[in-house]
């Protein structure tokens, strides 16, 4: 895009997508890509997957101090007398992801504890697969290493997500124009629009 269209500036930020909903939403971004829950006829580009994901070498079924008799009234801080909280490998606050488990794990009264806040992908991934914790990725990220545990570990069913291409009013012109449809090929070859 840059060599098509010379003396166009680029500059890419990566985050959280709360936090580049907010900045879209202020007018200090002119694109962005953005994970939200999906819902019918929201527009996404694209359907992703998240599900709950544990290391490969994890037992069948959570171990009997996680297990259903560790029923909490909230999720997160609380702990109940002889609760063990949920450990797990989290992103940073503002996303989608984080934001659907606890959602899902406070609607059943689960505890849970972050051993892992990250922004990054390869950090939370590697906390999930060295078995440190578990979390919440896209079924298409699952590695060797890594399987899906939701239905064996009685977790709650996690919501499909939506991926959304947003491009501000301002943003016209031949490089924007190229830009998105750049944007939309890439993910598309990913299988995501």
């Amino acid at each position: 895009v840059i060599a098509d269209h010379p003396g166009t500036e680029l500059s890419v930020e990566t985050a959280p997508s709360g936090t580049l909903a907010e900045a879209f939403a202020g007018g200090r971004l002119d694109m962005a890509v953005i994970v939200a829950p999906h819902a019918s006829g929201d527009g996404a580009a694209a359907r992703i997957d998240p599900v709950w994901a544990g290391a490969r070498h994890l037992p069948a079924t959570p171990p009997d101090d996680i297990g259903e008799d560790d029923i909490g009234e909230t999720a997160g801080v609380n702990r109940g007398a002889g609760t063990t909280p949920l450990p797990l490998a989290l992103y940073d606050t503002g996303c989608p992801y984080r934001q659907a488990a606890a959602r899902a794990l406070a609607a059943m009264g689960r505890l849970w504890r972050p051993v892992l806040v990250s922004p990054s992908n390869a950090a939370v991934n590697a906390c999930i697969e060295t078995g440190m914790a578990i979390g919440v990725i896209d079924r298409r990220r699952l590695t060797p290493a890594l399987r899906e545990i939701g239905t064996d570990w009685r977790l709650p069913p996690l919501p499909m997500h939506g991926l959304h291409l947003h491009r501000a009013s301002q943003a016209r012109g031949p490089a924007s124009d190229a830009l998105e449809a750049g944007l939309r090929h890439a993910f598309a070859r990913m299988g995501r629009i």
